[in-house]
């Protein structure tokens, strides 16, 4: 006969599974980060303006036709796309959402780097958000994170890159992590312009991937990880859009073309 062999260990999204399941109450320290001192005003937002190539993009290039699929699907339904997978290049499972946006890159790009504004945009999956330091290199933005229906807090400091140019319609920013009682943090926003007929609109996908040290069920985790991601590209749409319909009045062009779908 032979010896009972060791279960295998348990990986990190199902081991969460297992902890979802019991009934406990955590409460997880979260610190923010140093500061240099209380005097110093950092702004939430970057500049979004001419990005210059300084990384490479973190995931490698879809197959041929996808993005044009899923661009198309979501012209049709004016409806956000959310799914879970490993992205090209990449190991891990991120949850992934993407939606089009009638309004400029820039007007999205601003959007998307006004990170002192994240828990307004998710408040359901950002619980803090807060710009702690500026450089070339990036700006630092501390978050927090509530998982387990808010019973246990994940928090961050992470480095968010400046817009980087991939080519002359698509522009991304990464968020990595610094700091925080997470084991990892990885967040990619993608900002392309795409046609639509005989105008042009913005496409913006959300990639984010938290891995926690509390074991956790793949399924959670997904669940988590997609939804937020929707969460956050929904709210930004809808502060776009508004945006594009205020610069359009202002300007005193006619925005029906930019009207809000109902």
């Amino acid at each position: 006969m032979e010896p009972a062999r060791a279960p295998k260990a348990l990986t990190t999204q199902r081991a969460l599974a297992f902890a979802l399941a019991l009934p406990i109450t955590v409460s997880c320290a979260t610190p923010p980060p140093a500061t240099s001192g209380a005097s110093v005003q950092v702004p939430n937002s970057i500049d979004a303006g001419p990005a210059t190539r300084v990384r490479p993009y973190p995931f490698r290039s879809e197959a041929s036709g996808v993005e044009a699929a899923r661009v198309a699907k979501m012209l049709a339904t004016n409806a956000p796309l959310k799914w879970n997978d490993v992205p090209p290049g990449r190991s891990a499972r991120y949850g992934r959402a993407a939606i089009v946006i009638r309004a400029s890159r820039e007007e999205v790009l601003a959007r998307v780097t006004d990170f002192g504004k994240y828990k307004a945009f998710a408040p359901n999956k950002f619980k803090a958000s807060r710009v702690t330091d500026k450089s070339a290199e990036g700006t630092n933005v501390y978050l927090q994170l509530p998982i387990m229906n808010g019973v246990v807090t994940l928090w961050t400091e992470a480095l968010f890159s400046p817009p980087t140019r991939v080519s002359d319609d698509e522009e991304f920013v990464e968020g990595t992590l610094i700091q925080g009682n997470m084991k990892d943090f990885h967040v990619v926003w993608t900002v392309r312009t795409v046609p639509d007929g005989a105008s042009k609109v913005t496409e913006l996908r959300c990639d984010l991937l938290v891995t926690p040290h509390v074991p956790a069920p793949e399924d959670k985790v997904d669940e988590e990880l997609r939804d937020a991601a929707e969460q956050a590209i929904v709210a930004i749409r809808k502060s776009a859009e508004e945006g594009a319909v205020h610069t359009a009045g202002q300007a005193g062009r006619p925005s029906a073309s930019l009207r809000l779908p109902q």
